[in-house]
């Protein structure tokens, strides 16, 4: 197991990994090919889009589909799986009715002229589409989308508990993707987008049910923000200039992310916010560059440390177009672990890049967060490859070790420490992988340390590529 000679060498497409599945609801018992270590009996949970139509309408894009929850429960030798769609209004109203009804990130509603002069007047409700990550609002368990509203699951069930929404008056038609939930503090810090005549970025706490904002800034024209950065002591907001004009947001024909436009001689600007006071601090600003996904923050003596994933334009996200991603000729960025410097006492900046690698889909151990660290893991592939085909591990030094197999397409990896971890990677790391030659998928356990395979556990069935995992020990259930 794990060598490229377990399988014949013809590479397979990916393209199986962009199919809807069917049916909504599915159990099978997993047997293991392999060791799975005795202290691993949490549940493992991944979310990503798995419906990819409306009635006889295909959606657009990747960030388009209906998220789907896929929960794998350890038990010893064998593994139980479970499935189910999140219950969000834009999945069950397509599911009720075959129609699309609200704007999804590159698909909207009204089709004809009529159709979108008729939406002029009562545009179609922001989607709630919750395909995105796993995060945690204090006691609660929810996957997020790119809307202000979150969505409550039961991890152990995969049921929609609730569609959560605040009662405050905080404007803003887009959430960030990526909210942060701190273990030190019990809250979680998110940023939402207002697009409006008076648009602004606003800091938010999320804590005991209750949001509350740490910071409101206004801005002429909105970036699009996938994640940003957080430390103990510091919210930084990287505003790439891939903007939109507020005064044609409401009244375009086009859908919300083609209206975001590339504008590289605005630069990149970094805001840096005091995270108790809510203070602006600082505006540095940089080259243009573009990020989906921020690593980690932290702060070292005198000095702010931000990694994340950099592009030189926001080629990226068209690139997750359906209609792309689906050929064997499509061809993925290639995104590159990057680090900026900022010195506190005057807040300028400098960057460097940390790995030689592509890489994706970051992830690093929970416990590390907004705290120095040593490794990255992530999704990479051949620079001449069109598809992520790897498992790396990277340490912020710079060397790197891979896990590939042909014709396989690992999904984001989850870190989990062992019990006592004696170092930060003592532990496993989980990947939900799409055997393209096979047609189905597999769990992977990789040895944290040597990065080697320990166990994997096949289904029978291929499952749609998943955005984002989560794993959850025994008592987190």
């Amino acid at each position: 197991m794990g060598t490229e000679n377990r399988i014949a060498s013809r590479e397979s497409s990916h393209a199986i990994g962009f199919r809807s599945v069917t049916p909504e609801q599915y159990e099978q018992t997993l047997t293991a090919e392999g060791t799975i270590p005795s202290w691993l009996t949490g549940t493992y949970v991944v979310n990503g889009p798995a419906k990819f139509e409306a009635g006889d309408r295909s959606l657009s894009h990747w960030f388009d589909g209906f998220g789907m929850l896929h929960r794998f429960q350890f038990d010893g030798d064998h593994v139980h799986y479970r499935r189910r769609f999140v219950e969000s209004g834009a999945y069950t109203h397509a599911r009720d009715t075959d129609t699309l009804g609200y704007r999804e990130f590159a698909t909207d509603p009204s089709e004809s002229c009529f159709d979108r002069a008729v939406s002029l007047l009562a545009p179609p409700s922001v989607t709630d589409n919750a395909n995105g990550p796993l995060v945690r609002y204090g006691d609660r368990h929810v996957v997020t989308a790119e809307s202000p509203g979150a969505i409550e699951f039961d991890p152990e069930t995969l049921a929609t508990v609730d569609r959560i929404t605040f009662d405050d008056d905080l404007a803003g038609q887009i959430s960030c993707a990526h909210p942060q939930y701190d273990p030190l503090t019990d809250e979680t810090i998110s940023v939402l987008t207002r697009i409006a005549r008076q648009s602004s970025y606003t800091v938010v706490r999320i804590a005991d049910g209750e949001r509350e904002p740490i910071s409101s800034i206004a801005v002429d024209r909105p970036c699009y923000m996938h994640s940003f950065a957080l430390t103990p002591t510091y919210v930084v907001l990287v505003e790439f200039p891939y903007v939109v004009n507020p005064f044609t947001f409401r009244l375009s024909d086009r859908s919300f992310i083609e209206q975001f436009d590339w504008r590289p001689e605005r630069g990149t600007r970094l805001l840096v916010f005091d995270r108790s006071s809510g203070r602006l601090l600082a505006q540095p600003r940089m080259d243009a560059f573009f990020a989906l996904h921020h690593v980690n923050a932290f702060e070292q003596s005198d000095e702010l440390l931000l990694d994340l994933l950099t592009y030189s334009t926001p080629e990226i996200v068209e690139a997750f177009s359906l209609d792309s991603i689906r050929t064997d000729r499509s061809s993925l960025p290639s995104g590159r672990l990057r680090r900026l410097r900022l010195t506190i006492d005057d807040w300028a900046v400098s960057s460097r890049s940390l790995a030689a690698h592509p890489l994706e889909r970051p992830e690093i151990v929970g416990h590390r967060r907004t705290q120095p660290y040593q490794f990255v893991y992530g999704v990479g592939k051949r620079d001449t490859g069109s598809f992520y085909d790897r498992l790396l591990k990277v340490e912020t030094t710079g060397s790197t070790t891979c896990w590939h197999e042909p014709a396989t397409f690992p999904g984001e990896p989850t870190a989990v420490p062992a019990p006592a971890p004696g170092s930060e990677d003592d532990g496993v790391i989980l990947s939900l992988v799409l055997d393209g030659s096979d047609e189905r998928s597999f769990v992977l356990v990789l040895d944290g340390e040597t990065f080697t395979e320990l166990a994997r556990m096949p289904l029978d069935h291929p499952i749609p590529y998943p955005r984002h995992g989560q794993y959850y020990s025994t008592d987190e259930c």
